[in-house]
């Protein structure tokens, strides 16, 4: 069963959001402890939304820098 936190997160959040959670979220961060389930669901948004930008994130990323 996906988890409702990252459910909830996911369906309100941009790929921008998603890739700044997923880029400077401190190492071991209790939201990134998923199980296959939700990892999955995870993943598949993501890329669905980074698809959607047209260049691939490539913006969103330089914009986030690292």
């Amino acid at each position: 069963m996906i988890r409702e936190d990252v459910k909830k997160f996911v369906e309100g959040a941009t790929y921008c959001q998603m890739l700044s959670k997923q880029r400077f979220c401190p190492a071991g961060d209790p939201f990134f402890q998923m199980d296959d389930e939700t990892w999955t669901y995870w993943k598949e948004q993501f890329n669905i939304k980074r698809a959607a930008t047209g260049d691939n994130g490539v913006s969103d990323s330089k914009a986030l820098g690292w």
